[in-house]
């Protein structure tokens, strides 16, 4: 079996790739579903006769790459910066920003008042 691209030029084949490649990261891996996998294949398996309309479609291919990649690196990094907590983490967290401290929560089991930091829900 041929690859799609195999008469295209390098540059068209390392488009399709790339994309390939976001595509397999950013949404059939994450919901099992290759319908994406699917649809950018046929995309490139048509080459159209017109030269204008096939370097728009390569000029369009590149800017979804360039979108795809930027999206994924995007959501790195708010991982990275904010990390996802818990509500009382982040209530913690926030009050400590502007100097603040969480006042002591009434624990009804003993008589004797814990931080809330030191809750567990």
């Amino acid at each position: 079996m041929t690859s799609p691209l195999s008469t295209a030029a390098p540059a068209a084949t390392a488009l399709y790739r790339g994309l390939l490649r976001e595509v397999t990261k950013q949404v059939t891996k994450k919901n099992n579903n290759p319908t994406w996998q699917r649809y950018l294949r046929a995309q490139f398996e048509v080459v159209p006769a017109d030269a204008a309309q096939h370097r728009a479609r390569l000029v369009d291919a590149e800017n979804a790459l360039l979108f795809l990649r930027s999206n994924r690196t995007h959501r790195e990094l708010l991982e990275g910066y904010f990390p996802v907590l818990a509500e009382d983490e982040r209530i913690k967290r926030t009050a400590g920003k502007v100097g603040l401290q969480l006042p002591r929560m009434f624990d009804p089991d003993g008589d004797v008042a814990r931080d809330s930091s030191s809750s567990t829900a």
